[in-house]
């Protein structure tokens, strides 16, 4: 069964947020829900009945987790990040959120954590990959679903990955742009990336 990729931009800081649905039926995947106020993205959630069974984030970043409490408090979805993002969204200092706008917010731990289930989920027919790729930050996650690769701010085309971020490591790094070029460099892989537009993997070499 085919599945299909929505991008939702978030607000108020421009990332990307995608829902990922099957023909089989309403239920679908979330990815990194960044939006401040959750409008859009519940809106088509609610508009295409839609039921979300699992928020996916790839790193622990406020413009990447600010919708996480709403979108629990609506619906019964399970929270899936690593142990190291799990840690930091329950701080306002740990997500950032806090530097933003000295106000900060904190976000559900993880119901799910990819180190607990070997970085494999099965969701029904679909086989969902969770690859470990820090540098960005020490928690960052890609995940791999029907050769469709979400990476997060791990990669984004024409823009060059800031290890500036606490946990942020340059060197750890470039050891995971190796991996992952190891791993998709002769696939046909398409990626949608926190920031800006999808792209194919092979554009990147």
């Amino acid at each position: 069964m085919s599945i299909h990729i929505k991008l939702i931009k978030n607000k108020p800081v421009d990332s990307n947020c995608y829902v990922i649905s099957r023909d089989e039926d309403k239920n679908c995947i979330i990815i990194d829900p960044g939006d401040k106020e959750g409008e859009q993205l519940i809106g088509y959630l609610n508009g295409g009945g839609f039921i979300p069974v699992f928020i996916i984030v790839t790193h622990e970043h406020f413009d990447h987790i600010w919708a996480i409490n709403k979108l629990k408090g609506i619906f019964k979805v399970n929270l899936i990040c690593s142990q190291y993002c799990s840690e930091k969204i329950i701080s306002s200092k740990g997500n950032l959120s806090v530097f933003y706008d000295q106000v900060g917010f904190s976000a559900f731990p993880a119901d799910i954590l990819v180190e607990e289930i070997n970085y494999t989920l099965k969701w029904d027919d679909h086989l969902i990959k969770f690859i470990s790729t820090p540098g960005h930050t020490g928690g960052c996650i890609c995940v791999e679903i029907e050769n469709n690769l979400f990476t997060g701010d791990f990669m984004i085309k024409g823009a060059k990955t800031n290890t500036k971020f606490p946990g942020g490591d340059a060197a750890i790094l470039h050891s995971s742009f190796s991996s992952m070029k190891l791993l998709y460099q002769d696939k046909n892989i398409q990626v949608f990336p926190g920031h800006g537009e999808p792209f194919y993997f092979h554009e990147l070499q």
